[in-house]
Formats: C-alpha cells, sequence, structure tokens
C-alpha cells in the first residue's frame, strides 16, 4: 500500500472541521496536514482568517462551488461506462484538484464532486463519519441493501457506489460499531469521539473556541430548554416548511421551560427569531459541541428530533431525542407525538 508523509482533510460542514482539528491537535506532529474548505460552511472567510492564524494545517484550499449545483452540470452517455468515461474529462477539465495529489486523503462526505473526481481516478481514500454515529442511522437515509443491483454497482464503480461502498474506500472511522450490520463493516475502524474530545488540552481547546467564537455563548446558561433542530423537511423527513415549524412549536408546548434557547443546524435556514420572539436564537454558524468547551456554561435540559449532536453535549442535565417515529407520526398528521 502506497504511503504518504502528509494527510488532506476535506470539510464540507462545521462539525466535519471540528472533528478535522481534533484530529489534527491530537496528531502534535512536526508536519503539518493540509485542509480543503468546501464553500459550503457558513462564514467560510472568517473561518478561513482563523484558521490561517491558529497555525494549524500548512495549506487551507477553498472548493469555491457546491455540490447540488455542480453534479446538475455532470455529462450524460449512453451507457454507464460512457457516463463515467464523460465525467472523468469533464472533471479534469473544470475543477483543479491538483492539491489531492499524492495525499492520505481523509473526507466525510464521498457523495460529492471530490468523491466522484478521486473514484473516477482510482485514487484510495478514507472515510470519516460524515456526524456522530451516521452509519447506525444510515439505511434510514440511503440505500444500503445488499441485493443483486448494489452488487453489480459495487462491482463496476458506479457514480453512485459511495458512503463506504467503493472499492478506492480505504477505511472508514466512525464512533462505536455496536449495532452495525452492513457489509462494509470490515473498513470500519473505531474512533471514540468521547475519547477524542478528552485528549485536548486546554491550550487546544482555546485554539478551537477562538476559530468558531462567537459573542454570544454567555447568554446560554440556567433553567432553560436547548432546542437543537434539524433541517427536517430539507430532508425528507417533514412534508413542508410549516410543518417543520409546527412541529417545532408542539414540542415546546409539551416541554415547557423557564427560557427557551434555539440552535438551529447550520442547513436550516428557518428565521426562528420571527417564531420564537421572546427566546434566546443562537446562530447557525458553528456546531453546537462547541459549547463543551466553554466554561461554566449548564442547560436544564435539551431536546432534539433525532439528532446526534445531542450525543455529543455534556452541559446539559437531561437530553432529550424524540426520534424517527416521533417525526414521522407528526408527518402524517398524528400531531400528540404518542
Amino acid at each position: 500500500m502506497k504511503m504518504y508523509s502528509k494527510k488532506i482533510y476535506i470539510c464540507h460542514t462545521e462539525y466535519h472541521l471540528l472533528i478535522t482539528l481534533l484530529k489534527n491537535l491530537e496528531e502534535k506532529n512536526t508536519n503539518k496536514n493540509d485542509i480543503v474548505l468546501y464553500v459550503t460552511l457558513q462564514n467560510i472567510d472568517t473561518l478561513y482568517e482563523r484558521l490561517l492564524k491558529s497555525n494549524i494545517f500548512e495549506n487551507i484550499y477553498i472548493f469555491d462551488y457546491k455540490d447540488a449545483e455542480e453534479i446538475t452540470k455532470l455529462p450524460g452517455g449512453k451507457n454507464f461506462l460512457d457516463v463515467k468515461r464523460n465525467i472523468k474529462k469533464y472533471l479534469r477539465k473544470n475543477y483543479n484538484l491538483k492539491y489531492l495529489e499524492n495525499k492520505d486523503i481523509y473526507m466525510f462526505n464521498d457523495h460529492s464532486i471530490i468523491g466522484l473526481y478521486l473514484r473516477l481516478n482510482k485514487c484510495k481514500y478514507n472515510l470519516i463519519e460524515d456526524g456522530l454515529d451516521t452509519y447506525k442511522n444510515i439505511e434510514k437515509h440511503y440505500n444500503f441493501n445488499y441485493n443483486i443491483k448494489e452488487i453489480l454497482k459495487i462491482y463496476f464503480d458506479t457514480i453512485d457506489c459511495v458512503f463506504g461502498k467503493s472499492k478506492y474506500v480505504k477505511s472508514i472511522e466512525i464512533n462505536d460499531k455496536d449495532g452495525i450490520d452492513l457489509f462494509i463493516n470490515k473498513k470500519f475502524v473505531v474512533n471514540s469521539r468521547v475519547e477524542l474530545f478528552s485528549k485536548l488540552q486546554e491550550i487546544d481547546r482555546r485554539k478551537i473556541l477562538e476559530i468558531f467564537y462567537e459573542n454570544e455563548f454567555e447568554k446560554i446558561n440556567g433553567d432553560a430548554i436547548l432546542l437543537i433542530t434539524q433541517p427536517l423537511y430539507k430532508d425528507g423527513f417533514l412534508n413542508d416548511e410549516e410543518q417543520q415549524i409546527e412541529m417545532y412549536k408542539y414540542i415546546l408546548k409539551k416541554f415547557e421551560g423557564k427560557n427557551l434557547i434555539i440552535k438551529p443546524h447550520p442547513r436550516d435556514e428557518i428565521d426562528y427569531k420571527k417564531i420564537f420572539n421572546d427566546s434566546v436564537i443562537l446562530k447557525r454558524t458553528y456546531p453546537i459541541e462547541i459549547l463543551n468547551f466553554v466554561n461554566n456554561i449548564s442547560i436544564k435540559r435539551c431536546i432534539t428530533a433525532f439528532s446526534t449532536s445531542i450525543d455529543g453535549i455534556n452541559f446539559c442535565e437531561e437530553k432529550i431525542k424524540l426520534g424517527y417515529d416521533f417525526v414521522e407520526k407528526y408527518r402524517i398528521g398524528e400531531n400528540s407525538g404518542e
């Protein structure tokens, strides 16, 4: 197996960036690694400047394209082999990805332009789970049925062979493999997020806080409910934006508290300030796990539909995860959620 002296991490989201920072601060290597920031990151210009100042990475690259838009531009063909050839030519022509060459590549989401580029150019890479315990629920989001159709897709390495299915994926780093029964299990490498966070020294915690810092952190305290939202209608779990708003109203009525704090998901673009105008609405621009690093934060109760980010926080007394069934019942009109 070819070994490279330098790693490069590809980040689509703020959570990806947080885990990448944890891993690079843990390594304490003399030789710094590189990082690629997708333009989909919130406040990317600010993050870029703060990362430069942190001096954690040797090179910081920005991938100035959005996958959802770029994928619609990909050419077709007469058959899947023709499609692969045409897309490979298109990617080489339109994207300058030379900085990936001769690097040990780590990415969180290979259902992307860069992931497609790597597979079509037969470049091996490592995956890190997209969110906390992603693979425990991946069948609810993506097709992981190991049937003859999927076997053929994997054999011919079709362009939708993603999330660890491709033969070019060397390993998949996950938090915990208990209860996961997938045909890609042999690629799993367990790296506990609890242990990863616990290894941080105080100086490293401060570095991470400086990168994600917002002046609202001091507002998060006391006898309050913290609601962690998700872009449920965008991801197809609810019918529309209005239903998502109504569901969160219902949840907050059911779990009344003295004060309400809302932490929107980075992809959740609903203006909650207009709806809950007496509440503290935190910014979307940082992963909630960052609050673990802020001294003296304490919340009475934290609620979410089924975001796994709630499992990664340690500053609340009670955690409530309502689950997929709750959301589905709300979607079909069983508003009691019982």
